[in-house]
């Protein structure tokens, strides 16, 4: 089964496939493949990003680069989200779990936290989203309050991390952004409470 298929990207690169594969293997694919004859597509995406998810959909197997920023994942998860692949959820955990040891890695300051936050929130990697609330609570709790207080809604940095509609999400009861603030502030109450108690 040859190539008889190409994924073009916004860098100019194109990325060979098989139409067949790609048919059965992502959803977005197999809608497009039904409405055009083509065979190139012209995607919005790089290179970088595009390799990965199109070698996963003709083996089923996925591997993070050695060397990946937060940007590189933002974008990558982006990428997942439009072909919307079969059994993404294999892709995901092993994006979350290079990305938790990455995390765990990495020095960090409030505004490298806040972006490792802002991603984390957007694509809803909840098992990384803990490990930052957490790391907010106990090391960063009065900056983030004082950042994020409940009348700065309208602050831009809210908007950047939360997004437009965050004022509203942090509303909603059973909301991630809700659930996430408010674990923030139980963590750092209850480990307050537990450094009182042991001095």
């Amino acid at each position: 089964m040859g190539n008889d298929y190409s994924i073009k990207c916004s860098d100019g690169y194109s990325m060979p496939a098989v139409g067949m594969v790609l048919n059965f293997s992502s959803e977005f694919m197999r809608k497009h493949l039904k409405e055009s004859k083509e065979n190139e597509f012209i995607c919005e995406h790089k290179i970088d990003v595009i390799k990965p998810i199109i070698i996963y959909l003709h083996s089923l197997c996925f591997r993070m680069p050695k060397s990946f920023d937060i940007d590189f994942v933002d974008r990558l998860l982006d990428a997942i989200d439009f072909f919307d692949p079969e059994q993404r959820d294999e892709i995901e955990k092993v994006i979350e779990e290079s990305l938790c040891n990455k995390f765990v890695e990495e020095p960090s300051n409030f505004d490298s936290i806040l972006q490792w936050f802002k991603i984390s929130l957007k694509h809803e990697l909840t098992v990384l989203l803990r490990m930052i609330s957490t790391l907010i609570a106990n090391k960063y709790y009065f900056q983030w309050d004082q950042t994020f207080h409940l009348n700065t809604y309208e602050n831009p940095l809210f908007i950047d991390i939360f997004g437009p509609e965050g004022h509203i999400l942090i509303e909603e009861p059973g909301s991630l952004i809700r659930r996430t603030c408010r674990s923030i502030i139980f963590i750092f109450r209850n480990s307050f409470f537990t450094k009182t108690v042991l001095n």
